[in-house]
């Protein structure tokens, strides 16, 4: 999908990995190199996996899968994005294009930050977040809470 395609550009856009295919259910894309029941096969041509994925069930269901099975859980940061020193960034993290993350900021296992977002200073990101650049998971949830 279109998350899939975004990792895929940062992935390569590190030039650090040698190659870069998916394991895909759904698809006849030229990077596809198998499916999803595939994954204990690759491992040795392919030691280092993320899971490309938005739905946040999936996400966390795979990643716990592949670092079962070993593959080695990257960091992908995009190189526009800021991330200062002090920032906290669990592995299975994937921070978009121009993304600005502020001082003081914890990063959860396997979440994901989008393109252009800006996160304030002190932010806690949970495992498996989502933080994108039009809410403040803070206000989100408060909002979340206000409507009920």
């Amino acid at each position: 999908g279109s998350h899939g395609m975004d990792v895929y550009e940062i992935a390569k856009s590190l030039r650090i990995f040698s190659k870069i295919s998916f394991l895909d259910d759904n698809s006849d894309h030229p990077l596809v190199i198998g499916k999803w029941q595939d994954i204990d096969s690759h491992l040795e041509d392919y030691p280092v996996a993320i899971v490309a994925v938005g739905d946040t069930e999936l996400r966390k269901t795979w990643t716990e899968r592949i670092t079962a099975v070993g593959y080695a859980l990257p960091i992908l940061i995009h190189p526009t994005a800021f991330v200062p020193e002090n920032t906290e960034i669990a592995p299975g993290t994937v921070i978009c294009a121009r993304a600005t993350i502020s001082s003081g900021v914890k990063m959860g296992r396997g979440s994901l930050v989008g393109t252009g977002s800006l996160v304030p200073r002190n932010t806690i990101i949970p495992d498996w977040g989502y933080y994108n650049f039009d809410q403040i998971l803070m206000d989100y949830h408060n909002r979340i809470q206000e409507t009920k």
